[in-house]
């Protein structure tokens, strides 16, 4: 070795390991190895075992590729430079393929691909009275939930604290008396800045809308307000929070929609505009535009003797920027629900076009514009399914709603709907049968579905709380469900059917599955 090469050895880099002269050479440990033994790359050992450590000089290895090994390599069939990566980009590129195909196939074939609930169902509330109307908003970090209880003598709102799992946090809060009866469900809306819940309700036939403010320990910090005295009946309110006070939707029955602006503390801040919304327009729900402040109201009116569902823009004063009729074909068409999803909106409802009850789902663009390819069925039977309830995750749409199994038995079943509105996976069907409907409602939480919704299964009425997973690498496990497998087929009176050898199976173990 002349003085020279001794001099640049002692001061060229060295390689300790295999790995790090296999990565000098962009090739695997194997290849490195094998030219060694049959090129002569130049590698060193410290002792003359096989099995001792290796290290190498960069310079070395350099001279070595620069030379006539190179024609001596291409002869021995390696056709390439050892340099360049070409083999490894074609087999990363080959595997991430390989990876959307079958994410491709997990995500559209139903039975592969099941959702799962984190957990066993939580009993949050179990009244001696009938409960209907239950009501999910979220916080950040726990859940509200608000429902209307019913008795003899009357009807009362309740509301209470969850944690992010379903546990109680506060007892059972009645928020007005028994005898005022609330004659309608309500809704209810949560405001970061005052850490606080609004609720929106109606009392009396003809009804009057009432106001009231929880924080978040289910203290009640602003006693229930009459803030829309009307000699009309005005019912089904939805409510917003806006940045700095509230959002309002309700109707006047046979007469038209009233959209209202109310400062933090309920106050009307204007007069309530309305809105045409048809003959005898119903349900309305609410959803604001994140972006520029304005929003989309979905409702349904009657038209021809037949229900059809419409949208109407509103500026961030409620004037009515667009209207459109979204359902054009027959057949009844009620309760919609509107969510805002980033730069669109995505909204659900009940349909009887197809001769069954199912749930419909369509999406407009922030300007008013149906996004192709319009209103499509999403419910995973032909039965008889109630409301739905829909919630944006960030990526995706979650909707739950409600099914009937037999003439006299509800189940709640959840689904989940990419951005572009097309089924993820296998529908889930997470609660026990009750003989009435358990009316579902959602909330997306921090990385998960918050659920709530009525049991009546037995003699008192409950409400029981679960999360469910939206992480699809999490839910290939067997999960719980009443068997959708059975629950294929329909009745003549368009009921799906399930056997009582399934419904009695009965509890869930920690992870979902039926027992």
């Amino acid at each position: 070795m002349s003085g020279k090469e001794k001099q640049e050895k002692e001061t060229s880099p060295r390689l300790e390991s295999w790995k790090e002269i296999a990565a000098y050479l962009h090739r695997d440990i194997r290849t490195s190895q094998r030219w060694e033994k049959e090129l002569g790359l130049p590698v060193h050992r410290l002792t003359n075992q096989a099995n001792s450590r290796v290290f190498a000089y960069t310079e070395e290895i350099d001279r070595w590729l620069e030379s006539e090994t190179r024609k001596e390599l291409l002869a021995a069939g390696d056709k390439e430079s050892p340099k360049p990566r070409k083999r490894w980009f074609y087999a990363t590129a080959l595997f991430i393929l390989m990876l959307g195909v079958t994410a491709l196939y997990w995500g559209t074939s139903g039975n592969r691909l099941s959702l799962r609930k984190l957990g066993e169902d939580v009993l949050s509330a179990q009244r001696d009275s009938t409960i209907t109307g239950s009501k999910l908003a979220w916080t950040g970090n726990q859940f509200g939930t608000a429902w209307i209880e019913s008795r003899e003598n009357g009807s009362a709102l309740f509301f209470k604290m969850l944690t992010a799992t379903g546990r109680p946090l506060s007892p059972d809060i009645q928020i007005s008396e028994i005898g005022q009866r609330v004659t309608g469900a309500g809704a209810i809306a949560w405001d970061n800045d005052e850490r606080s819940f609004a609720a929106v309700y109606q009392v009396g036939d003809p009804a009057d809308l009432y106001f009231v403010k929880i924080d978040e320990s289910a203290k009640i910090i602003q006693l229930p307000t009459a803030i829309i005295h009307d000699p009309l009946d005005n019912g089904s309110p939805d409510i917003a929070w806006t940045g700095n006070g509230y959002a309002l939707i309700w109707n006047n029955f046979h007469y038209s929609l009233q959209f209202a602006l109310l400062r933090s503390d309920g106050v009307l801040a204007r007069e309530p505009v309305p809105i045409p919304g048809g003959y005898d327009p119903r349900y309305p729900s609410l959803a604001r535009n994140g972006m520029n402040g304005e929003y989309a109201v979905a409702w349904n009116a009657e038209v021809n003797g037949q229900r059809q569902i419409y949208v109407a823009l509103l500026d961030a004063q409620g004037r009515v920027k667009r209207k459109s009729r979204v359902t054009n074909y027959p057949g009844w068409k009620e309760y919609p629900s509107i969510t805002w999803a980033g730069n669109e909106y995505g909204f659900v409802w009940r349909d009887q076009s197809t001769g069954f009850w199912e749930i419909f789902f369509a999406r407009i663009d922030a300007s008013g514009d149906i996004i192709y390819p319009g209103p499509v069925p999403i419910s995973a039977r032909r039965s008889n399914c109630q409301r739905a309830t829909i919630a944006w995750s960030g990526n995706e749409y979650g909707v739950a709603y409600s099914v009937a199994v037999s003439t006299e038995s509800w189940m709640s079943a959840f689904g989940r709907l990419d951005a572009k509105g097309n089924k993820i996976g296998d529908e889930l069907v997470f609660s026990k049968p009750s003989p009435g409907d358990p009316f579902p409602t959602l909330a997306w939480g921090n990385g998960f579905y918050g659920t709530a919704w009525i049991s009546s299964a037995e003699q008192n009425n409950k409400i029981f709380f679960n999360r469910i997973s939206n992480n699809a690498a999490v839910n290939l496990s067997p999960v719980m469900k009443y068997a959708p497998e059975i629950i294929k087929t329909a009745d003549p009176n368009g009921l799906a059917r399930i056997t009582a050898a399934e419904i009695d199976r009965g509890s869930y173990d920690p992870e979902g599955e039926i027992l």
